[in-house]
């Protein structure tokens, strides 16, 4: 394998680990199983990212984790504030759980703000990007993170509703999400 012009070349020998083999020249690098360089204008450069381990410097950015109350939504809230991000910490229930996300953001010395909305309700989702525009001025990234599971029979009286709320969060919150924060992300060219 050899490298020259951003582009990979087939010599015969197998890459180093992390290199997926292409079929004669691709313009595609790759490491750890993700693809760079297919895309100049957009893909993240290759050796910053190896240089930097794999981890990517959110300093100055604003993220907005729905569903960071508890399990992923939090994880991911929480790694966002350690790569510098600063998050609005979205919860629909569980207060307790995300007052004790944003403490432990704050206890690290990140910079994150709670806020209530149901992400199956346009109107609530807006107040919630408001919110985050307002504290910290744009919305960089989205992880569209709540989620809902009832373990209810599908022969259930309510089985009907159940099935509303799970497809109103899963689906509608993410498009309502996306929806909301795309006129920021537009106004600023990239999100």
């Amino acid at each position: 394998w050899t490298e020259g012009d951003h582009r990979v070349q087939r010599t015969g020998a197998l890459p180093d680990i992390g290199r997926a083999p292409v079929d004669s020249v691709s313009p595609c690098r790759y490491h750890r199983g993700r693809q760079f360089g297919c895309d100049p204008w957009t893909d993240t450069d290759l050796q910053e990212y190896i240089d930097s381990g794999g981890n990517m410097e959110l300093d100055g950015r604003v993220a907005l984790v729905t569903g960071a109350s508890r399990g992923i939504g939090r994880g991911i809230a929480l790694h966002m504030a350690d790569a510098g991000a600063d998050v609005l910490v979205n919860y629909l229930e569980n207060k307790k759980g995300a007052e004790q996300t944003v403490a432990d953001i704050r206890a690290k010395g990140g910079t994150a703000i709670l806020h209530q909305a149901d992400v199956r309700y346009r109107e609530s989702v807006q107040v919630m990007v408001d919110a985050a525009v307002g504290a910290f001025g744009k919305v960089d990234i989205l992880v569209n993170n709540a989620g809902t599971y009832a373990s209810r029979s599908f022969m259930a009286a309510d089985a009907a509703e159940t099935f509303q709320d799970i497809v109103g969060t899963h689906i509608f919150g993410s498009f309502n999400c996306a929806q909301a924060v795309l006129p920021s992300m537009r106004e600023q060219s990239r999100g």
